[in-house]
C-alpha cells in the first residue's frame, strides 16, 4: 500500500508515523514506521476490545522490560477505538525467508557454519526467558527474525496475545514445532530447546521430522522417534536425537548446551537443568534499593525470587487443552479416536485449520523490504569475543587504538575542563558492559555485603550509588569463583576509555551525530541540543537498552544514569600544566570521581560525548548517577579482544 493511502488507525499513537504497509492477516495489519527520534519500528495492529486489550497490554509491559541482544525490542503497547497497537523493533526478515531464498538461488540453504551462529544467537535469547520463568511456545524459523545480521527471538510476547484474541487455548504454539509435554498440558523449561531442535532440522534439510496430517504429526511428537537421516553429519543427529527426546530431562540442560553439541563442544552425556525457583512479578514487589532510587517507577519484569517473596509468577500457565470432555468420541481422518488424545486431536486440528486460514503471512511479521533503510544506531550485530557472564552481563570487547579526546572546535557548550581536545592512545584492550549495571545486577553482586532490600525496577539501571560502592562491587563481581576461573578482573573505566567507547569512532558531540533529543536518549527532553526538536520525557530512569546503541554496541551512553569512571577528578587534567587546584589553604583539592554521559534529569548539553560532570567533596546524594564496568581478561585464560 502506498505511504499516501493510510489505514483509519493512523496517527492512534502521537510520536509513531506510519510509512508502508508490510502485510495483513486475519488479526489485523502491520506497518513499517518511524518512531519518536526517527527510529524505524513494527508496528502491529489487532482488533481486540478494551478488556481484553487491557489484559495484554499489561502482559507486553511485562516482556517490554525484559532486554536482551537477541530478543526482538518491544517499544510499548496501547489501546486506541478498539486496536490493540503493539510498536516493536523493525526486522530485515525471517530467517526462513533467507532458506527459501537461497534455495531459490540454487543453494542448499542456508551454510552450516551461520546457521550455528544463528541458532546460538537464539538459543542465547530463549535461555534467557526461560532462566526468568518463560516459556516463548513458539518457536519456529519464522519467529527467528534477523536484525542486522544477527538472530533475534520475536513475538515471545505477542504469541499469547494473538492466542488470547483467536479465542483458542493452544498455547500458542505451532503443531509441527510442538514439545511432547505441551500435548500433555504441560511445560517444561527445556520446552523451548524441542522446537529449537525441530527448527535446526528443518533449516538444515528443508523437511520436518514428523510428517503427514495433524494426528500423524502430533503422534509422532508423542511417541516415534524422529527420522533424522536427512542429516549428513552424525554429530547432528546425535545432538537432534537429545534435544527432541520424549521425556524433557533426557534433553540437553539448555538450549545453548544443544546448539554447543551441534558445534561438537558438548560431549553428549545427560545433565540436569536446575528449574527457575520462581519469577517475581515486580509491579507487587515495589520495594526501593535505596532512599535515593526510591522516586523511580515500578519496573514489571521476572526475577529470581526468594522462597519469603509471595509474588505470582510471570510465565504463563500451561494451556489446559483438554477442557471438560476426557471421554469424548470424535473422529479424524474417518478414524474413530477416543478419550483425551482424541478430544486434543480434534481441538488442534480445528485449531490448525483456523491459524491457516488467519495467520498473516511469514513476511509481515515486522520486516523492512530493504535493509539499508534501517537506521545503523538500531542493529547489534554480535561482536567475535563478546561473552556474558555469571550474573548475565553481556560484554564487548573494546580494541586498542587512538582517538580524539575532547570536544571540536566551536562545539556548543563545550567547557573549560574539557579542552583541548588532544589525541589519546588506548594500548591495552579492555571489554565494556553493554548495558548500565542494573539494579538486578547489583542485588545479585551485594546482597549479603550491604543492606539492601529486593528491587522493584531489575532492569532499570541501578542509581545512588557512591562511587566506593561501585568500586566495591566490581572487587565482589572479580572474586565470584566463575569469574576468577576465566581469569576476568572487573573495575570501572577510566575517563579515556570511557569516551573512546561512547564515541565508537565518532568526532561529533554525540556519538550518533551533533543533535540530540529525547527521542534518542533518555534526557530532559525541553533542553534537546542542536537542531534537535524538544519531546516529551519520562523524567526518570527507564530499563537499560531502551534506546539504540553506538557503533560498538553500547546502549545509554548518553542519559538515563551518569556514569562512575575510575579516578578523581581534575579540572586540569588536559592542560599543559595538569597539576590539581588548590583550596584556600594551599591543600590540594580532592574531587569525586567523575560521572561521565549525563542523565534522565538533565538536558543534551550536558550528556555530550566530552561532558565531564564532577562532584565536590561531601555531596551525598548521588540520585542520577550509576555505572557500567569494564573487563580485563587474564590472556592465558581467555582470548582478549
Amino acid at each position: 500500500m502506498a505511504a499516501d493511502v493510510l489505514p483509519p488507525f493512523a496517527g492512534l499513537v502521537e510520536g509513531f508515523t506510519l510509512l508502508s504497509e508490510l502485510g495483513r492477516g486475519g488479526f489485523g495489519q502491520v506497518w513499517k514506521a518511524t518512531g519518536p527520534g526517527g527510529f524505524p519500528v513494527a508496528m502491529k495492529y489487532v482488533r481486540l476490545d478494551q478488556r481484553a486489550a487491557q489484559l495484554e497490554i499489561r502482559s507486553l509491559e511485562l516482556m517490554r522490560e525484559i532486554r536482551h541482544p537477541y530478543l526482538l525490542g518491544l517499544f510499548g503497547a496501547w489501546h486506541r477505538e478498539g486496536w490493540l497497537v503493539v510498536a516493536m523493533e523493525l526486522a530485515d526478515g525471517t530467517l526462513w525467508q533467507r532458506h527459501k531464498q537461497l534455495v531459490a538461488a540454487g543453494e542448499p540453504g542456508i551454510p552450516r557454519d551461520d546457521l550455528l551462529q544463528r541458532m546460538d544467537e537464539a538459543a542465547r535469547g530463549l535461555d534467557h526467558l526461560n532462566a526468568l520463568g518463560i516459556q516463548h511456545r513458539d518457536v519456529k524459523p519464522q519467529n527467528l527474525l534477523l536484525v542486522g545480521g544477527s538472530v533475534k527471538v520475536a513475538d515471545f510476547g505477542l504469541a499469547k496475545v494473538l492466542e488470547n484474541s483467536l479465542g483458542n487455548n493452544t498455547g500458542a504454539m505451532t503443531p509441527a514445532y510442538a514439545a511432547p509435554e505441551f500435548l500433555e498440558g504441560k511445560t517444561s523449561p527445556r520446552s523451548d530447546q524441542y522446537a529449537l531442535g525441530i527448527t535446526y532440522y528443518q533449516l538444515r534439510t528443508g523437511k520436518l521430522p514428523f510428517t503427514g496430517n495433524v494426528a500423524q504429526v502430533l503422534e509422532g511428537h508423542r511417541r516415534r522417534p524422529p527420522d533424522l537421516s536427512l542429516l549428513p553429519l552424525a554429530a547432528d543427529r546425535a545432538a537432534l536425537e537429545r534435544a527432541l527426546a520424549k521425556d524433557p530431562a533426557a534433553r540437553w540442560p539448555s538450549c545453548t548446551a544443544f546448539v554447543a553439541a551441534l558445534r561438537g563442544e558438548t560431549a553428549a552425556h545427560p545433565s540436569q537443568l536446575e528449574e527457575p525457583s520462581g519469577t517475581y512479578n515486580l509491579a507487587d514487589e515495589a520495594l526501593p534499593l535505596a532512599p535515593t532510587v526510591s522516586a523511580m517507577s515500578v519496573r514489571d519484569v521476572a526475577l529470581p525470587r526468594s522462597s519469603k517473596t509471595k509474588a505470582r509468577r510471570a510465565e504463563a500457565k500451561p494451556p489446559n487443552l483438554f477442557f471438560r470432555l476426557a471421554g469424548a468420541l470424535t473422529q479424524i481422518d474417518g478414524r474413530l479416536v477416543t478419550g483425551v488424545l482424541g478430544l486434543l486431536l480434534v481441538s488442534l486440528a480445528i485449531w490448525f485449520a483456523y491459524w491457516f486460514a488467519t495467520a498473516p503471512p511469514e513476511e509481515i511479521v515486522g520486516i523492512a523490504t530493504d535493509s539499508s533503510e534501517l537506521l545503523p544506531a538500531t542493529r547489534r550485530t554480535p561482536v567475535r569475543n563478546e561473552f556474558t557472564n555469571s550474573v548475565g552481563m553481556v560484554l564487548v570487547p573494546i580494541r586498542a587504538g587512538e582517538f580524539e579526546m575532547g570536544p571540536a572546535d566551536g562545539e556548543a557548550g563545550s567547557l573549560e575542563d574539557e579542552k583541548p581536545r588532544h589525541r589519546v592512545v588506548i594500548e591495552k584492550p579492555f571489554f565494556m558492559s553493554v548495558y548500565e549495571v542494573t539494579n538486578a545486577e547489583w542485588v545479585n553482586v551485594m546482597r549479603g555485603h550491604v543492606d539492601i532490600p529486593e528491587t522493584s525496577k531489575p532492569a532499570h539501571p541501578v542509581q545512588g550509588i557512591e562511587p566506593q560502592f561501585a568500586r566495591r562491587f566490581c572487587k565482589l563481581l572479580s572474586e565470584r569463583p566463575d569469574e576468577k576461573m576465566a581469569g576476568r578482573t572487573y573495575r570501572l573505566p577510566t575517563e579515556e576509555e570511557w569516551e573512546y567507547a561512547c564515541r565508537a569512532g565518532s568526532r561529533t558531540a554525540f556519538h550518533f551525530g551533533d543533535s540530540l533529543s529525547a527521542g534518542q536518549a533518555n534526557i530532559l527532553g525541553s533542553e534537546p541540543y542542536g537542531h534537535a526538536p524538544k519531546l516529551a520525557y519520562p523524567g526518570r530512569t527507564t530499563p537499560v537498552g531502551s534506546y539504540p546503541p553506538n557503533a560498538w554496541g553500547l546502549f545509554d551512553m548518553h542519559g538515563n544514569v551518569a556514569e562512575w569512571c575510575a579516578g578523581s577528578y581534575n579540572p586540569n587534567a588536559y592542560k599543559a600544566d595538569s597539576t590539581p587546584p588548590k583550596d584556600g589553604q594551599g591543600r590540594t583539592v580532592v574531587y569525586n570521581p567523575v560521572a561521565r554521559g549525563g542523565n534522565y534529569a538533565v538536558g543534551g548539553q550536558f550528556c555530550r560525548s566530552a561532558f565531564r560532570g564532577f562532584y565536590y567533596p561531601g555531596l551525598t546524594d548521588h540520585a542520577g548517577r550509576g555505572f557500567r564496568v569494564v573487563c580485563v581478561v587474564d590472556p592465558a585464560r581467555e582470548a582478549s579482544p
